[in-house]
């Protein structure tokens, strides 16, 4: 509202009291630091040793779901009708065939916004966001390459994505984390 009305003053003042930096910063260098030093690593195992890899992923999902259900507090018919949703929603967004997205700057943009939403919700894979929307390779070799423009576009779209997408999950766990919950099993359990 204060950078519509131009007052930029206090818009900066409104930012560093709404962004809880001790967070997010630490959060940003650890996703740009594990991006950055395991690119190349993921690119061997997913070329060399497909199979392994994905089945190690898959269960580090499943680990993460029975840590998530330990939070749900209890199966209820509303919990249960969440846990039903997510899945559901899961295996439609599994189903989808890859994006043929090309590789322009708002769509890598968006793709960043994206993943890092993924990101921040326990179980749920970036990289699978990333693979169907058809950037995950692209920006593996964006990386390894060092291509600066698309590391800053992506980056950026990232840095947009925590920011709005952290409040409403904090406002969801904070006035319906048993459903919210519920509904994040049930998409670890297809994703």
């Amino acid at each position: 509202m204060y950078l519509v009305e131009r007052k930029f003053k206090k818009f900066k003042e409104n930012v560093v009291k709404e962004i809880d930096f001790e967070l997010f910063i630490p959060l940003l260098l650890g996703i740009g630091l594990a991006i950055l030093t395991m690119s190349k690593v993921i690119s061997y195992l997913l070329a060399t040793y497909p199979a392994l890899t994905y089945t190690f992923f898959f269960g580090l999902i499943l680990s993460s779901a029975f840590i998530v259900y330990k939070h749900v507090g209890g199966l209820d018919v509303k919990n249960v009708a969440f846990l039903l949703i997510g899945f559901l929603f899961a295996i439609i967004f599994v189903g989808l065939n890859p994006i043929q997205a090309n590789h322009t700057s708002p769509v890598i943009f968006f793709s960043g916004m994206v993943a890092i939403c993924a990101m921040i919700l326990p179980g749920i894979s970036g990289a699978f966001i990333l693979l169907l929307l058809n950037q995950y390779e692209y920006m593996i070799n964006v990386l390894n390459n060092m291509q600066f423009t698309e590391i800053i576009v992506f980056c950026f779209g990232a840095l947009i994505g925590i920011l709005s997408f952290s409040r409403a999950f904090d406002y969801m766990l904070n006035h319906h984390k048993s459903i919210t919950m519920s509904f994040l099993v049930g998409l670890m359990i297809v994703l």
